[in-house]
């Protein structure tokens, strides 16, 4: 069997601190916390390889993964993954079920705040029609200036075999893409847009995109922007002689 393609439109919150905070601290990141692998055909082995990164600034260091049911694991290096660096994992599976199924993994960590890392790995076979891809679900914004302008490009594929039509890209909580992309996206093309958005008050701030479209498997992907943002910085005071 040949696995085929896979992919993520999940969700992941991260709790970073601005940079002016010294503590030595790994952050565990991924571009997706839900990922959906097409197979030719179920009953076969199954191994689907995804990255994860280190957004902190001390090694991430991962103790193991496990399964609440016991089939399925994530293979991965033991060595620590480097401040800004990454490692490529591998979900494996027996595919021994005739059907689509959902298995979660959580890996354990040295991420204080993310020390249970869950992800989730749907699998099912490849069906004709429209297929939304995304390289990435979650986009992470380090260090942002307080008001300053976000101009991030979001790129969307469609790998199906069928046009692929957009209903609704609704922005919530502040932030919203630049234009509405209304022209269907033909099979083994790309179109991209971009999210905008002005930073506020300091502090970690969040955003929120729901694409809606005709997509063969699901209807709704969610689209998260996470980023902090820094106080102005002052001058000290000056304390007179």
């Amino acid at each position: 069997m040949k696995l085929r393609l896979g992919f993520g439109f999940g969700l992941l919150v991260l709790w970073l601190l601005p940079c002016g905070v010294c503590a030595q601290k790994a952050r565990i990141f991924s571009a997706h916390r839900y990922y959906r692998v097409l197979i030719d055909s179920f009953g076969e082995d199954i191994s689907f390889p995804f990255y994860i990164y280190n957004k902190g600034n001390a090694p991430l260091v991962l103790y193991k993964s496990r399964n609440p049911k016991g089939n399925c694991m994530v293979s991965y290096s033991h060595k620590p993954i480097m401040p800004g660096d990454s490692q490529l994992l591998v979900f494996r599976h027996g595919g021994s079920l005739p059907y689509a199924f959902k298995e979660t993994v959580t890996l354990e960590n040295n991420d204080s705040a993310q020390s249970n890392f869950m992800l989730t790995f749907v699998v099912d076979s490849i069906k004709n029609g429209p297929i939304l891809m995304m390289p990435q679900t979650l986009y992470y914004f380090d260090s942002v200036p307080l008001h300053g302008h976000i101009k991030q490009d979001v790129w969307f594929y469609n790998i199906g075999n069928e046009p692929l039509l957009f209903q609704s890209m609704s922005g919530f909580g502040g932030g919203e893409f630049m234009y509405f992309i209304n022209k269907p996206i033909m099979p083994g093309d790309s179109v991209k847009t971009q999210f905008v958005y002005t930073t506020g008050t300091p502090g970690r701030w969040e955003r929120s995109i729901a694409v809606r479209c005709n997509d063969v498997y699901s209807e709704t992907f969610y689209l998260r922007f996470v980023g902090v943002t820094l106080p102005i910085e002052t001058s000290p005071p000056v304390i007179p002689k």
